[in-house]
């Protein structure tokens, strides 16, 4: 569209008398550009989306729907013709508006801005779950978070579906009408909002969220934009199980063996971090990109709960820890940072790493022979004898 010119002497009605929609943080009238005319519609803000109405006998007809995720940006635009023209940039389009005053205008930029932010916030709220991230990792959240940051929190939270009306019949990708009268309406296994058939083509893929909190490993259909966002996200670790679901550990048999290896693996990891033969990066290699499973036992990708569901996780841990296990035990300095159990005084060298032989002092960290437990349970020598010499030193 050619640019409007300039309307500062133009007479609007700008009264309305229509009641507001329920969910509506702002309502009021203003006059969109289109057709190289400006038209009066009432725009609703919500938490969700930014709704457009026309007046038709008297009541309000939904136009368009344009949800919270889709808008990019909202601007004063003075060159429309003052202080009360802004516009609103969504992923489909650039709204050209005019409000009844200069005020009228600022608030409505203000208002879409903090909408914009809790939806910012909420996306950073999921993040925090998976701990610190590196760089890269960073960046990618970064760019997915902008394209389809509302997406985030249902990654972690299975959605609560709010049926086609809340929506106001249009589709959630692209505001096509959809319904029963038109489109026929798909719905999203992974965001539970309702899409046209070009925006939802029917791809399957595991639901994360359902995965972590009700071990459903069913593979269901997602829209399109589901699926780019999780294809994006895929190899990043934001999911922290610890914080998320502890509990999947306890209740799921397949959950606390993949947790019992994932504590196996980082401490395989730290020896091996502390190795000069270049083992750490052989087993770097076999990770295949995730260096994450050596620094955090609890910290999961999207492409860890596929591999979850298709049951081939256990056998790529399995794997990875016979690797680095051999390693320690047939390296001179690793095996230098071995243990001998200081109950039984047996020679043999026992790791912490070894959970079906060995115990561990919690405290002190010294590992001691599954047999010798009673006596730790007592209380653990190493820590009564450092307990002894503090208080040697105190008295000192």
């Amino acid at each position: 569209l050619s640019e409007p010119t300039a309307l500062q002497g133009t007479q609007f009605d700008w009264s309305s008398a229509q009641v507001p929609e329920p969910d509506a943080i702002k309502e009021s009238l203003l006059y969109l550009y289109m057709d190289r005319t400006w038209m009066p519609y009432i725009f609703s803000l919500s938490l969700e989306a930014l709704k457009c109405f026309r007046i038709r006998n008297n009541e309000k007809m939904l136009s368009d729907s344009h949800g919270v995720e889709t808008i990019r940006d909202i601007l004063p635009d003075t060159s429309l013709g003052g202080p009360s023209f802004f516009k609103i940039i969504t992923a489909k389009a650039v709204l050209k508006l005019q409000a009844g005053n200069a005020e009228e205008a600022a608030l409505w930029r203000d208002l879409v801005r903090k909408v914009l932010a809790s939806y910012l916030e909420t996306a950073e709220e999921a993040v925090t779950l998976g701990g610190s991230l590196d760089e890269n990792c960073q960046e990618v959240l970064k760019f997915a978070t902008r394209e389809n940051g509302f997406l985030l929190q249902y990654l972690v939270a299975i959605p609560m579906e709010k049926g086609l009306d809340s929506q106001g019949c249009f589709c959630a990708g692209c505001s096509r009408q959809i319904g029963f009268s038109f489109v026929r309406p798909k719905l999203c296994a992974f965001s539970g909002l309702y899409y046209c058939d070009i925006c939802h083509q029917d791809d399957a893929s595991v639901i994360p969220a359902r995965i972590i909190h009700n071990w459903d490993l069913t593979k269901r259909p997602i829209c399109r934009q589901a699926l780019k966002f999780l294809t994006q996200i895929r190899v990043q670790p934001l999911i922290n199980l610890q914080m998320v679901n502890a509990s999947l550990y306890e209740h799921v048999e397949r959950m606390h063996l993949i947790g019992r290896s994932r504590e196996q693996l980082k401490l395989l990891g730290d020896y091996l971090g502390l190795c000069r033969s270049g083992a750490l990066k052989e087993l770097s290699k076999r990770l295949n990109h995730r260096d994450y499973l050596l620094e955090s036992p609890h910290r999961f990708s999207v492409a860890d709960l596929q591999q979850i569901a298709d049951g081939v996780y256990e056998g790529f841990l399995k794997a990875l820890i016979e690797f680095a296990s051999q390693h320690v035990y047939h390296c001179d300095l690793c095996t230098q940072r071995g243990f001998i159990c200081q109950i039984c005084r047996h020679h043999d060298i026992i790791f912490p790493f070894e959970f079906d032989t060995t115990v561990r002092c919690a405290e002190c960290k010294t590992v001691f022979h599954q047999s010798c437990q009673a006596v730790v349970k007592k209380g653990c020598p190493r820590c009564a004898r450092r307990r002894k010499y503090q208080e040697q030193n105190v008295f000192a």
